[in-house]
């Protein structure tokens, strides 16, 4: 069940299948589905998971039967859903950037579940896509298969982006020291936002910023002060 304020499963499915429909630019458009998606509640394993499948099952409903354009859309479906995990992880690097600040809000154990979550983003994607094939159509199943062991073997974006996050958090939470984390543990909230909540809404700002016209609203304001 989707928490309130999430989209739900049926809406995702429903906008990727139209996505296939419509089939300009499959990749930015499900990049943008998965984004909205994911700006909404909290950034945790199991809403991306949920929302990866979901915009799977919306294309394999629309799919074509022609094996080579049905490779093509597949392909641009993982490299849309990778963009956009990509952008998740860097919204969850700055959430965790924002706490490691703010060590009397939140525990170490916050921080570590958080960096347990981005450190899962790549291999918990292609877990994902690759569950999916495997209760699909054999020519859907070989394509998506193909597609998780390229990836694996040559790398995504979201796992190139937790890779150097994780490692700059690591040496930034070192450089706080253990007495300023055992304050943090002390002191830390039980109520309020939590870091996958904080990362949500700066994945959300990051989408704003990559709107159409998002430069235009700024100028205009600008304009305004003159």
């Amino acid at each position: 069940m989707a928490n309130q304020g999430e989209q739900g499963t049926e809406d995702i499915r429903e906008a990727a299948r139209k996505a296939v429909e419509r089939g300009a630019d499959i990749t930015q458009q499900m990049h943008d589905i998965t984004l909205q998606a994911l700006t909404e509640g909290e950034i945790k394993p199991e809403r991306v998971r949920e929302v990866t499948r979901s915009v799977f099952e919306g294309v394999r409903e629309a799919a074509p039967a022609q094996p080579e354009q049905l490779r093509k859309i597949w392909g641009e479906t993982v490299e849309g859903i990778d963009q956009a995990l990509r952008k998740a992880a860097e919204a969850s690097n700055l959430a965790m950037q924002e706490a490691a600040g703010r060590l009397h809000d939140f525990s170490e154990n916050d921080l570590k579940r958080a960096m347990d979550d981005m450190a899962q983003l790549e291999d918990m994607f292609l877990d994902t896509v690759k569950q999916f094939a495997a209760n699909t159509s054999e020519v859907n199943r070989e394509i998506l298969d193909d597609l998780v062991a390229h990836s694996r073997r040559s790398g995504t974006a979201v796992g190139q982006q937790t890779a150097e996050a994780l490692e700059k958090l690591r040496v930034q939470f070192e450089q706080a020291g253990t007495e300023s984390m055992k304050a943090g543990v002390a002191a830390a909230r039980t109520a309020g936002a939590s870091i996958a909540q904080m990362a949500a809404g700066m994945l959300a700002g990051i989408a704003d910023a990559m709107a159409p016209g998002a430069g235009e609203k700024t100028d205009e304001k600008g304009d305004e002060k003159d």
